[in-house]
């Protein structure tokens, strides 16, 4: 009632409240194993989701504690070069706050597998130099192993957002090999899903991440806890959902260790990345692209300008090399498709039907292909819309 009184809230919104409230903690606490190991560890996700969700609890947190935790925080994200977005942020430097408020006198118990994993990792390494050595006034307890630890997991659970690709790949690389190597039974499921939707996903940059995403954030069951954006499935998303619960209800037979708890929030995330992937787009019929060249030189320097310039979605660049105009097969010209012809061999006097023909030379070639890039885009929106 103190609700209803202090939020202006009505009693029926209250109890929903109170209801909604009651399944987040049934959720949360009734997920993790009834270890008194676990106890510390639980205590600090949930004290870290709550203060997410107030700012009530935010603000009668220690000011200086707390902005020692954003000094630190900032310092482990700078050693990886990483910017992380603000709601992921607070996870972190509230986790490393409690880590200071609460290490001195309630020991952190993590299983030896864990420990071997997250010890041999080159975040915990990372983080534990920086911690050692950067010159704050960090409370002695925190430096130990465990809460090194921690800290390590909850940082590799944010989005990896650094200034170059090169760096993504490598991470993403990373990852993959670690984790693979280390959980078999992913292979599993990898297998099961590609059987599933037909689909091959191995060696996908798009799928793998989002993936090993959400097996990670759901092995240290972070995301009973921590903060994800919920989103809307369209029908088609809910039904690649809907096959994917079933597939990881086979995979549990499989699966060795503890079965990572899955939250709707992060399944449905899961799907949005991934559905165009397992469900994807009817595809279009392919523009063809012939090339008329004086020399295979000109060949090449124009197949593979073309080639950086042009998705392979868009057009199918043909494998013969034409050296006139008058090599094209017929039948090329009563369909649409698109002739890229170099300017000393135009020749207007041959009927191309519903070809459509582009001038090229290597004097204006950039020129030439910006004009090539609009007409087959425009081509593939009017064939789409039709």
């Amino acid at each position: 009632m103190s609700i209803v009184e202090e939020e202006f809230v009505s009693v029926t919104k209250s109890f929903a409240i109170k209801k909604q409230v009651e399944k987040f903690f049934k959720e949360t606490l009734g997920s993790w194993p009834k270890l008194d190991a676990f106890e510390e560890i639980k205590y600090r996700f949930l004290i870290v989701s709550i203060c997410m969700r107030s700012d009530f609890l935010m603000n009668k947190l220690d000011s200086e504690k707390l902005e020692l935790a954003d000094c630190l925080a900032r310092k482990i994200l700078s050693k990886f070069l990483n910017q992380a977005v603000e709601r992921e942020y607070s996870s972190l430097q509230l986790i490393i706050y409690f880590s200071f408020i609460r290490s001195e006198k309630n020991r952190l118990s993590i299983n030896e597998e864990d420990k071997e994993y997250i010890y041999t990792g080159l975040i915990f390494n990372q983080i534990e130099e920086v911690m050692k050595n950067c010159e704050l006034p960090l409370p002695p307890s925190c430096l130990k192993e465990e809460e090194i630890m921690l800290i390590s997991v909850v940082y590799r659970n944010l989005s990896y957002n650094p200034p170059s690709y090169i760096f993504l790949e490598v991470d993403y690389k990373y990852q993959k090999d670690r984790l693979m190597r280390n959980f078999k039974s992913l292979d599993v499921l990898v297998d099961l899903i590609e059987i599933e939707f037909k689909v091959h996903l191995r060696g996908n940059i798009i799928f793998e991440r989002s993936f090993f995403n959400l097996m990670y954030f759901s092995k240290w069951q972070l995301n009973c806890f921590f903060l994800e954006r919920s989103r809307y499935l369209s029908k088609k998303q809910l039904a690649v959902k809907d096959r994917l619960v079933d597939i990881l209800q086979k995979w549990e037979n499989y699966c060795e260790g503890v079965v990572p708890q899955f939250t709707e929030v992060n399944l449905e995330n899961f799907c949005i990345r991934v559905s165009p992937i397992l469900i994807p787009e009817e595809l279009t019929e392919l523009l063809p692209l012939l090339i008329v060249a004086e020399d295979s030189y000109s060949h090449v320097c124009y197949r593979e300008k073309l080639k950086i310039w042009l998705s392979s979605e868009c057009v199918s660049i043909d494998d013969r090399l034409y050296y006139s105009l008058e090599e094209i097969p017929s039948y090329y010209f009563n369909r649409d498709c698109i002739i890229i012809c170099e300017k000393s061999l135009l020749n207007l006097n041959i009927p191309i039907g519903k070809g459509t023909i582009f001038p090229i030379a290597n004097n204006s070639i950039l020129d030439d292909i910006k004009s090539i890039i609009v007409s087959i885009y425009e081509k593939k929106a009017k064939s789409d819309n039709t």
